[in-house]
């Protein structure tokens, strides 16, 4: 059976004290066919720093972008 395939799209501005948790939560399902597009909307803060460095360790298929306004 071929098992469907979905992305978690994860929005982000200046959220570095809750990232760490959100992207666990998101890299650690149960289902194995997904992947992360993690989205920093130019925040002032170490969020894109926090969330590159937990990406780096994933093994999950993963985006990262980061928007510089």
């Amino acid at each position: 059976m071929h098992k469907k395939h979905f992305t978690i799209l994860i929005p982000a501005y200046n959220c570095s004290s809750w990232i760490e948790e959100n992207l666990r939560s998101a890299l650690h399902q149960e289902y194995e066919n997904y992947d992360v597009v993690y989205i920093d909307d130019a925040s002032e803060d170490d969020t894109f720093i926090k969330a590159k460095r937990i990406l780096e360790q994933s093994e999950k298929k993963f985006k990262l972008v980061k928007n510089n306004i």
